[in-house]
């Protein structure tokens, strides 16, 4: 059953990703093809003879590009976006990060140190850690962006306050629809394969003297 299920969510993360890339796309081409801009495109129009074949070229390029810029924007968003999760369920990041933290070089702290050598000394140390928690922190600013572009796309609240379901289900799809999928896959995978535990060894760093 488990394998089943996972088999449906890696199928229903296809869908959500096809369906949410577009919103990024849209935004690119608002941001980057408005029309205050000079129309390079239908400026090869006049061109007798090849002007409508370069015209119809220039335009497929240009929505190849803005295709793979909405890609890259929505793959930045879904990748910092997913660290929480990565943090919390997927063993292999986990065993990974745990690797770095253990293997980071130290520095001995010494009783004769000044306070401000030491605080030095402790963020020397920590430095992984308080990384881990920058990025961690980036993650919800990300999510925070992200809800505010697909509210403003989809505007599940009129004017008058009226709320509409589809735009709001539309948002919330589009935020945490692809980390529901991911979210669900770790659980599963944790479950049905826990040599996953043993991904990667880390030696223990020496430990910190105070």
């Amino acid at each position: 059953m488990l394998k089943l299920l996972k088999v449906l969510l890696i199928i229903a993360g296809g869908f959500l990703i096809f369906a949410n890339i577009e919103p990024y796309i849209a935004v690119t081409r608002m941001i980057f093809g408005g029309s205050s801009g000079i129309d390079v495109c239908g400026e090869l129009r006049p061109i007798p003879f090849i002007g409508g074949f370069l015209q119809g070229g220039c335009g497929f390029l240009g929505a190849i590009i803005y295709s793979l810029a909405g890609f890259i924007v929505w793959a930045i968003f879904q990748i910092v976006e997913l660290l929480p999760i990565a943090n919390s369920f997927n063993v292999p990041f986990l065993s990974g990060v745990l690797a770095r933290m253990q293997k980071a070089p130290q520095v001995e702290e010494q009783w004769s140190d000044r306070d401000s050598v030491r605080r030095i000394k402790q963020k020397h140390n920590s430095v992984v850690e308080r990384s881990l928690g920058a990025l961690l922190t980036f993650s919800w600013v990300m999510y925070l962006l992200d809800l505010g572009l697909m509210s403003w796309l989809y505007s599940p609240l009129s004017e008058t306050g009226e709320l509409n379901v589809m735009a709001l289900v539309r948002v919330l799809l589009g935020v945490f629809g692809v980390e529901v999928v991911i979210l669900g896959l770790n659980l599963i995978s944790n479950i049905i394969d826990p040599t996953r535990i043993n991904y990667q060894q880390a030696q223990q760093k020496s430990t910190r003297e105070y």
